[in-house]
């Protein structure tokens, strides 16, 4: 086999494996400070086993933007979460994919304070991640109290599209900040302040503690994170597209393991007993 017989075949070895590279993408890491995932994939688990949730209602599954998704009629159903004390939060993110089944309704059973549908929420005090049904307009509440909507931000489509929603309470940044995102673009930061309080259930989809503001929609790779992610983070995630987030090893320590630091991004005890660590100077993962 002459010379430049063998420089053909090793071009054509050499493309193939580049076709093979991009066919084989693999799925961006998830950001440091995640603490719960819910990827919808035919169950309700958390992807970190600290929050698994229960379906509520009729709650099905569907084809997401990654695998599948929590697909929601509208009329009171909801992932059920439970009330546990890592997303007792007053500094956080939320994000997902999300898709409206209609371009009119977001949800089929408003409340008379909000009319939007729950991405994911608690009940009375707690946050809750909103679409404003009639503008389409991302909003962040804190339950029967008060809300804020993104200035410019709305969903009037049936497409997927990826929100998010940076919530920071430093006392650093004068009455707070919130910040929208809109798949990987940043709204206009926004002064909203509140004081959550966490005395009833999250949920998936609805008003956990009286199923209202069901979304009409599918939710899917929701995820919650105990700090508010950087723009070029939530950026990432928009990117990943079909291949999604990475899936986090489970954390759920041993029947008899009082005290469980994995250490993968955070000091947080996922035995679930409330013994989270504290950095130390100089420390890192």
């Amino acid at each position: 086999m002459n010379g430049k017989i063998i420089k053909i075949l090793l071009a054509a070895v050499l493309m193939s494996f580049g076709a093979w590279q991009v066919a084989a993408q693999v799925c961006t890491p998830a950001p440091v400070g995640l603490v719960s995932a819910w990827s919808g994939d035919g169950d309700a688990l958390d992807a970190r086993s600290r929050s698994n949730g229960t379906l509520q209602g009729n709650v099905a599954y569907a084809a997401g933007k990654v695998g599948q998704a929590f697909n929601l009629p509208g009329n009171g159903e909801t992932v059920v979460i439970g009330n546990p004390a890592n997303l007792r939060l007053q500094e956080f993110t939320i994000e997902a994919w999300v898709k409206r089944s209609s371009s009119s309704v977001v949800t089929n059973n408003p409340d008379a304070f909000n009319p939007g549908g729950i991405f994911f929420a608690y009940g009375q005090n707690g946050y809750a991640f909103i679409i404003d049904q009639p503008t389409g307009r991302l909003g962040l509440s804190s339950v029967g109290n008060s809300g804020v909507f993104s200035p410019n931000f709305t969903i009037t489509d049936t497409n997927w599209h990826h929100v998010a929603v940076t919530r920071v309470g430093s006392p650093l940044i004068a009455g707070g900040q919130t910040i929208f995102y809109l798949d990987g673009a940043a709204d206009t930061p926004m002064s909203y302040a509140p004081q959550f309080g966490f005395t009833s259930n999250a949920g998936i989809g609805a008003r956990p503690d009286v199923g209202s503001n069901a979304f009409f929609g599918a939710i899917d790779e929701l995820a919650i994170y105990n700090r508010p992610l950087a723009a070029s983070e939530i950026q990432s995630i928009f990117n990943s597209g079909t291949s999604g987030k990475c899936k986090p090893v489970a954390t759920t320590a041993p029947d008899n393991q009082v005290l469980w630091l994995a250490g993968d991004g955070d000091a947080l005890d996922s035995s679930g007993n409330g013994n989270n660590g504290t950095l130390q100077s100089g420390s890192v993962f």
